[in-house]
């Protein structure tokens, strides 16, 4: 049975219901939707503001449409703005400070207006009482910090819990996710793969020797695949991890195809439907001008039609 997705309001309503459990354990001090929490606000940079989150490009693209109308603004004054000046400086000063404050107080109202029409899409928690301008004392965590692209980008954690049905809508399927969660943060999903790669090429070579060359022939077959399969997720996490590296360096991502030769090998282990398609994507993504966000789409598509081949594979060679 598939379930309905919840709706905007229950969706809210569900966290809300979390937070006032929360608040009544002292968990959480308070909580409010955004607008009331920053209605007080004199300037847009009070607001926190997360990589990733809505505000972030929502802000930049406010700051850019302002300096477009404010350069607007100066082409048409031109000449006649010098001229009414009369070359003071400290008139030309003063109005750039006016301006800059017309600028803040123009973002703050757009922002606010914004706040108005997503107030249901976002809530602030506080998790400790603090007065304005008090800071919380640091925190020595003896942990390294850790970086994943399981974590490092809420897309990123979000296409996973879709991929491995990771839910928390109920203390069972907490529970559940967030072990799988610590599994792969801790990479022992890999360690596991590899192990069930050794004991697959182990059984197969068993297999092999004892039923002669027809067990020979199918076993090698499923062993070449394996061999395809493997390279291909190798590449896709290689690629992932460089990605990762790119953005904590504040480098542009790469995201290289898997190379021509290993591509058409796979394209032959799949049906014609999904094969036309892998290979269109794959001719678009060789051109120059595709952007890395969408190479970076195509192999993590890559990255899961190699995961589930490789189970099957797997099984296969376990039955044999």
């Amino acid at each position: 049975m598939i379930s309905k997705r919840m709706g905007l309001l229950k969706l809210k309503e569900w966290y809300e219901k979390m937070l006032e459990v929360a608040k009544s354990r002292s968990i959480v001090v308070d909580f409010q939707d955004m607008l009331e929490e920053y209605k007080d606000i004199e300037n847009v940079a009070e607001i926190p503001v997360f990589a990733g989150d809505h505000w972030a490009a929502s802000m930049a693209i406010k700051i850019t449409e302002l300096k477009d109308k404010v350069r607007e603004l100066s082409k048409k004054r031109g000449h006649s703005h010098l001229s009414n000046n009369g070359g003071s400086s400290n008139g030309l000063k003063a109005e750039g400070v006016t301006g800059s404050e017309k600028q803040d107080a123009t973002l703050l109202n757009q922002i606010s207006e914004e706040m108005k029409s997503m107030r249901n899409h976002f809530i602030v928690v506080r998790l400790i009482e603090l007065k304005r301008g008090q800071k919380l004392p640091e925190i020595d965590d003896p942990n390294p910090d850790m970086s994943n692209d399981t974590i490092d980008l809420r897309s990123s954690f979000l296409e996973k819990c879709q991929m491995y049905h990771w839910q928390f809508d109920e203390l069972r399927n907490a529970q559940h996710s967030t072990l799988m969660l610590l599994y792969y943060l801790h990479g022992m999903h890999k360690e596991a793969a590899e192990r069930r790669k050794r004991d697959a090429q182990k059984a197969l070579l068993e297999k092999q020797n004892s039923q002669g060359d027809g067990g020979k022939s199918r076993s090698w077959k499923i062993e070449m695949a394996m061999n395809d399969w493997t390279q291909l997720l190798e590449h896709a996490n290689k690629e992932t991890d460089a990605a990762v590296r790119a953005r904590q360096q504040g480098l542009e991502e790469v995201w290289e195809l898997p190379p021509e030769d290993l591509f058409l090998r796979i394209l032959a282990q799949i049906n014609r439907s999904k094969r036309d398609i892998l290979q269109e994507k794959y001719n678009q993504c060789r051109d120059p001008s595709t952007s890395p966000a969408t190479r970076s789409v195509f192999i993590r598509v890559l990255k899961r039609i190699a995961e589930s081949f490789m189970s099957c594979l797997l099984s296969m060679a376990a039955k044999r």
